[in-house]
This record gives structure tokens, sequence and C-alpha cells, in this order.
């Protein structure tokens, strides 16, 4: 039995445990937290204990499984919660209040950053130095945080952290990251692809519980206050976690800036891979490299079909029937 168990436990993903089931065991918790609220706690200790070992082993199976169930949610509704942390699905009012928002932080740590270069030209030689480490640190974090160009600001922290995590591929090298990531990351060794995973489910573990949080804070305090009629615990209940909702959401935006500093390292060093299984030279600078990826980004998106040449035609029809009488000639023998 113990083999058996753990054989099961070794299939087990730990990067969909992080990432969906422990928000789903976290969710099912707040639950009975609002539960045990509504009906108070002796009423549910008295009914705990009047239940036999059958019926407790019963119960813990069905959380189980509906913890489980809600987990396997999460994975299939990942894109549509992505959209929502990064103010894809906002109304177009709302949105637009919170880019401005955006824009002013983005144009704060701009200045920030504008003063303390004008101040470094000020103080003694012997601290430049420090003054110099501090100012690419502010501005090491204005380019993880936001994109470059204000017309690329979303309406949210972690959407212009996202943005910005997407035009790296773009501005350092020519690729689209939505339409060579697919194509890049099956291509990665295991030293490589394993960190970048775990950041990922831990960015997307982080965001999972921020919206159960959310959604308990405001599920719960309706149910506490119009159905149960206790306004103060309802009260409280909101605002503890609404609390929990937004410090697990600043943790996900910076996790995912760490997350992000794996995936630019991954473009950096293993892109040419994917010109190798496309069967392509490597191009010799950097210039020819760019349009190389503009080129083949064009190609794969451009959903018209190519005609193939005259050329093309006869070598392709010279190719099969070579390879076809070949396989005739090795059949017969």
């Amino acid at each position: 039995m113990f083999s058996a168990l753990s054989e099961a436990t070794s299939q087990i993903d730990p990067k969909f445990l992080v990432a969906f089931w422990l928000p789903s065991l976290v969710a099912m918790f707040a639950g009975i937290g609002v539960f045990v609220l509504l009906t108070g706690p002796g009423i549910v200790d008295f009914w705990l204990n009047d239940l036999d070992i059958s019926k407790e082993i019963m119960i813990g199976a069905v959380l189980l499984g509906l913890t489980t169930v809600l987990a396997l949610f999460l994975r299939s509704a990942g894109r549509p919660i992505l959209l929502l942390f990064s103010g894809g699905i906002l109304p177009r009012p709302v949105a637009a209040w919170a880019t401005r928002r955006q824009l002013e932080a983005k144009a704060k740590a701009e200045r920030l950053i504008l003063a303390k270069e004008k101040a470094e030209h000020l103080v003694f030689v012997g601290d430049t130095q420090d003054l110099d480490f501090l100012i690419q640190q502010k501005r090491r974090g204005l380019e993880q945080g936001f994109p470059q160009h204000a017309a690329h600001v979303r309406p949210t922290r972690f959407g212009n952290m996202m943005t910005s995590w997407e035009h790296h591929a773009r501005f350092v090298h020519g690729m689209d990251h939505w339409l060579w990531w697919p194509r890049l990351l099956p291509l990665l060794p295991a030293t490589m692809s394993e960190p970048v995973a775990s950041e990922i489910a831990n960015t997307m573990g982080l965001l999972n519980l921020s919206l159960v949080w959310a959604v308990t804070a405001l599920a719960g305090a309706a149910v506490l206050g119009f159905t149960g009629g206790v306004w103060t615990t309802a009260l409280t209940a909101l605002l503890v976690c609404l609390l929990l909702s937004w410090l697990c959401y600043r943790a996900a935006v910076y996790q995912g800036t760490e997350a992000a500093r794996h995936v630019h390292a991954a473009f950096d060093l293993y892109r040419h891979e994917i010109l190798k299984q496309m069967g392509l030279d490597v191009p010799s600078d950097r210039e020819a490299e760019t349009a190389l990826w503009l080129g083949l980004s064009y190609d794969l998106l451009n959903r018209s079909p190519k005609v193939p040449s005259a050329d093309a035609t006869l070598a392709a029809t010279a190719t099969i029937a070579k390879n076809g009488s070949a396989s005739r000639t090795s059949s017969t023998t």
C-alpha cells in the first residue's frame, strides 16, 4: 500500500500543486471559515463530534475532490485570470482611469531617476559609486515594472510587468514573445526549463491566491452580512481578506519580474535552437539576425498560402520519385 501511495504521489506535478491546487485548498478552508462564522463555532464543534469515522473519511474525500475540481478549473481559466489581473477585461472607464494612474507612477519614477542623476554631479567622488548603484537599481526597477513607451502602459502593475516581460524579446532580438515562446520552450534543456516553469508556477499560484482572497472577501462579507446579520464580522472578514488579496497580488508582481528574468535568459541563450530545428543558419551579426526573426514572424503570421515556384515543384517531384523508387527497391530486396 505504501509503495503504491509513494508511486502515486511521485506522479503529481509540484508546479500544479503550487499554482492551482494549494490556492484551491485555501479557497475550501476559507469557505469553511465563512460557514463556521455564519453558523457559530459551538454548533459546528457539536456537529463534528457527533460524526463517526466513516462519515469523517467521506467528508474528507468530498472536500479533497472539490479541491481538485476547483484546481482544474483554475488551470483551465488561466488565460482569463491573466487578462483580469492585466486589466484586459476591465470596463473601459475603469481601465482609462487606472491607466492614467499607472502613467503618473511611471512619470514619477522617471523624474526621480532624473533628479538622482543630476544629484550625482554634485556629490563627492567617494559617494558617486553608491549613488550610481542606486540610480541603476531604480532604472532597472522602472524597466522591469513598466513598458518602454507610454502608449503600451496597461491599467495595472501586473499588466505593465507582463508587457515589459513580453517586449524584451522584441526589442533585443526582433522576436514576438507569444509567437516564439511556445516554439522555444520544448527546446530548452532541463537546467533552463525547470527554473522557468517553477518561477511561472509561483507567479500563477500567487495570482490565484489573490483571486481566492478577493472572492472570499466579497462573497463572505455578503453571506455574513445579508444572511447572518453579523455586520461587524462581515466587515472584519472583508478587510482582512482584501488585505491578504492585495499582499498576494503585490507578491505576484515581484515574483513575475523574477520569472521574466529567467524567460529573458532563455531567449538570450537558446533562441538559436529554433533556427537549427527549422534548418536555418544562424546569422553572423545581430542586425541580420533581427531581420531574420522579423521575416520569419511575418511568414508565420501571414495566413495566405504560398504558391511554390516551378523550380521548387520540380525539385519536390524529383525527391518524391527518388524516395519512392528507393523504398520500392528496399521492399523488393
